[in-house]
């Protein structure tokens, strides 16, 4: 099954496996691919299916997330809101497969898995504020789950590695061999040897314990990034990405 051009979904027993397609070298995410992750959400959410795996279909990224190139149109018409952002949305387990870069939107997918396997090429960040703008979600839910202070020091947008991953307790597992095999290997297990209303009880009693309160948090971060949308320093942020020079943001 095809949702446009940017994700195919597909069956293999009691696993759904969603492919990303992105643009480019560094499968980056483009307008498309929101709605066509969400349907495909959506498709996971209703079908029999008992475990969604998702992958990439680049062989070196998994995505180096939102095309900057439409940074402004994009944010401004908010084409990069996902199901998964501020909900659950189905009870039923996700698991990751992430290589190379995992990156803004595609840190955001890995916040919303259950289950995380990862190259040792992995590399995360989210690099919102050094293009002059806020996340919302993302270091809402990221702050919840491992505390104030790691989480603004991930937020400043450096790279971090598989080690991090791990050592902040959002790492399954690091793969030596196919990291797409091994979780697709692990979500059958999951599937083939547990009752899946027993998993979907368990998902749902951890994701509310974990995920409770956030309305404020996150409607104070949508108004942030309503500021930061018409000031100087997103403009800033984006002209140094794309010039590759420091930037030089005047709190404008």
């Amino acid at each position: 099954m095809k949702f446009g051009e940017r994700i195919t979904y597909d069956i293999d027993g009691h696993v759904a496996i969603m492919t990303i397609h992105g643009v480019g070298p560094m499968n980056l995410l483009v307008e498309d691919y929101y709605q066509c992750y969400n349907d495909a959400i959506v498709q996971f959410r209703d079908d029999n299916s008992r475990v969604l795996v998702i992958k990439s279909a680049n062989p070196n990224h998994f995505t180096a997330g939102f095309d900057v190139n439409d940074i402004y149109e994009g944010l401004r018409a908010g084409w990069s809101n996902m199901y998964t952002d501020g909900d659950m949305v189905t009870p039923k387990p996700i698991v990751l497969a992430t290589k190379g870069y995992c990156v803004g939107d595609g840190f955001g997918v890995l916040l919303a898995s259950d289950f995380v396997f990862a190259d040792a090429s992995t590399q995360i960040s989210c690099p919102e504020t050094k293009l002059g703008f806020n996340a919302v979600t993302m270091q809402v839910k990221f702050a919840q789950r491992i505390g104030h202070n790691r989480t603004m020091e991930f937020m400043m947008g450096d790279l971090h590695d598989v080690k991090w991953l791990d050592k902040v307790g959002l790492l399954t597992k690091e793969c030596d061999g196919d990291v797409d095999e091994v979780a697709l290997a692990y979500a059958h297990k999951i599937a083939n040897n547990n009752a899946p209303i027993a998993v979907r009880g368990t998902k749902g009693a951890i994701w509310h314990t974990v995920n409770s309160h956030k309305d404020e948090a996150i409607d104070f971060a949508l108004w942030a990034k309503d500021m930061t949308l018409d000031s100087k320093d997103i403009e800033e942020g984006v002209a140094a990405f794309m010039e590759k020079r420091p930037p030089e943001f005047k709190n404008e």
